[in-house]
């Protein structure tokens, strides 16, 4: 059985767990939680850098990165593709995954920088979060089509990216002025990988 090392908040982990509910792999995939704090965890037996989320395979290979475990989840399912076959279809899926994926880094940061427990967070650095945050939300508003109804990697990795945004800066609703993405949200927010992995506190 697989080993995932997980942890409820997590948003890239999320990705993981929604990509194998949609492949038909949760049965597989044994959650383990990981803890940062705790040198002794597995988490830093199975991670040289102690990141979530972090696959053990059954083979014993590790793979420490979402986007490298979601494509090798995508190898072991029969039911459906996480990608597109299409060449041109594929390159932007990616695409919109890695700008899905620096939404989340932006907004982990910026959490991380308001929990810093030896300072005051810093108000320049969460400026700059929050820009880099709006950014991202108002291109992808710009451009609704990007995002589609297959629910592909991309569209995974949004709805991970907008729930985080919910779970921890709910006084800053992302859905203001964006009624493209807000409607693709919604399209999207009752599928049974969605609700079962909503983010929770460790």
């Amino acid at each position: 059985m697989m080993k995932l090392l997980h942890s409820p908040a997590s948003p890239f982990v999320r990705k993981a767990v929604i990509a194998a509910h949609e492949l038909g792999l949760t049965d597989q995939i044994e959650l383990i939680h990981g803890d940062y704090n705790d040198p002794g965890n597995m988490l830093f037996k199975v991670s040289p850098v102690g990141k979530l989320p972090a696959l053990v395979a059954d083979d014993g290979r590790i793979f420490t990165s979402s986007q490298t475990i979601c494509r090798y989840l995508d190898t072991q399912s029969n039911t459906r593709a996480l990608f597109p076959a299409n060449d041109h279809a594929k390159f932007r899926v990616i695409e919109n995954e890695a700008l899905a994926d620096a939404l989340m880094d932006a907004a982990v940061d910026r959490m991380r920088n308001r929990r810093k427990a030896d300072q005051e967070p810093s108000a320049a650095e969460e400026a700059k979060f929050k820009r880099r945050v709006t950014a991202i939300l108002d291109a992808m508003e710009a451009n609704p089509g990007w995002l589609s109804d297959k629910f592909y990697i991309d569209d995974i990795a949004w709805i991970c990216a907008l729930d985080y945004l919910d779970f921890r800066f709910a006084d800053e609703p992302w859905r203001d002025g964006r009624p493209s993405l807000s409607a693709w949200y919604d399209m999207h927010a009752d599928r049974p990988s969605v609700v079962d992995s909503k983010p929770a506190n460790a």
